[in-house]
């Protein structure tokens, strides 16, 4: 019998794999160092980062290398004056800003392993990728904060982990696991729960919530089945666990509606590359024939395990065992 539902990789939009890798080696490169006692943070940019930027330093990165473009988005904690009243570029209050930021421009050389000589001032950058680079006291706001505009083919330096992420535990192996919220479903329906069963998840766009070990956040990320990865995103507040039938008194135990979710076990990675993981990087996705095994909870408990599949135009779970078949 041919399967019921096409595989995941044939649904979703690819990620060029190349650019991943770079994205997310820049990121840890660029993310949670210690530079003049001030903590980066480095994230993926957007292209409305690109359209608010007024004024844009060039660089040369050594004496014959790519060109890479910073603009500057905030000094000493307020918003950078880099313009005239008429939005051109300013080269005097660029230079200015470029003199307080040097923290940032010093962990950008060091990620890039070249030293950075600027070559000009424009109003427009267009490199393909975008970070946000953002410096300040260990656990406080930034103080200082650039996007940078770099050419897709650049080469990231080898870098060990940073200070913050170093010692013992740095090579510690830790698992991240994300999960997709299910929708709510009657508490009788759970227990009509069987293998071969299915729990569609609509027809919105995949979106996973990942939970990394000793970080309170959670990071969205969202899907990438022809390259077998899932990209940071942003954060994101906890859903709600259960949620009661909408109406007036008290509903019946048939009314009473539990919000699913859909677990997936992440790959293991070490302590180091967990600390430095920001919005953007990739994390790997183990898939087997197009298919993802996951597992189904519904308040503080699994009930089913599974295959995420797609599902006409959306996607769902094809439920393969129940919780206590599994050995749970």
């Amino acid at each position: 019998m041919n399967a019921p539902f096409p595989p995941l990789r044939s649904r979703l939009r690819a990620v060029d794999a190349r650019r991943a890798a770079l994205q997310t080696s820049l990121i840890a490169a660029l993310n949670r160092r210690l530079v003049d006692g001030l903590e980066t943070r480095a994230r993926l940019g957007a292209e409305r980062d690109r359209e608010g930027a007024p004024a844009w330093i060039r660089f040369r990165l050594g004496a014959r290398g790519p060109a890479v473009a910073l603009a500057p988005l905030l000094v000493d904690g307020a918003v950078a004056r880099v313009a005239n009243p008429a939005g051109e570029p300013d080269a005097a209050a660029a230079a200015a800003a470029l003199a307080r930021i040097e923290p940032l421009t010093a962990a950008v050389e060091l990620a890039l392993g070249g030293e950075l000589h600027p070559v000009g001032l424009h109003g427009a950058a267009d490199e393909p990728l975008l970070l946000r680079l953002g410096a300040g006291d260990p656990g406080g706001p930034d103080l200082h904060r650039v996007l940078l505009a770099l050419p897709d083919d650049l080469e990231v330096a080898p870098l060990a982990p940073p200070p913050l992420a170093a010692g013992a535990g740095a090579a510690l192996g830790l698992r991240w696991t994300a999960s997709v919220p299910g929708p709510s479903v009657p508490l009788p329906a759970l227990g009509r729960l069987e293998p071969g069963g299915l729990l569609v998840l609509g027809t919105g766009p995949l979106v996973a919530y990942v939970s990394l070990p000793g970080r309170r956040d959670r990071a969205r990320a969202r899907f990438d089945f022809q390259q077998g990865m899932m990209v940071l995103e942003q954060d994101v507040a906890s859903q709600e666990a259960v949620a009661a039938a909408p109406g007036h008194g008290d509903p019946s135990w048939e009314e009473v509606r539990v919000a699913t979710t859909v677990e997936i076990a992440g790959a293991t990675l070490s302590a180091g590359d967990l600390a430095t993981l920001g919005q953007g990087s990739v994390l790997p996705v183990e898939t087997q024939g197009g298919t993802l095994a996951v597992r189904v909870r519904a308040g503080d408990r699994v009930v089913a395990h599974g295959e995420l599949v797609a599902v006409g135009q959306g996607f769902g779970v094809l439920v393969t065992a129940l919780a206590g078949e599994a050995g749970d």
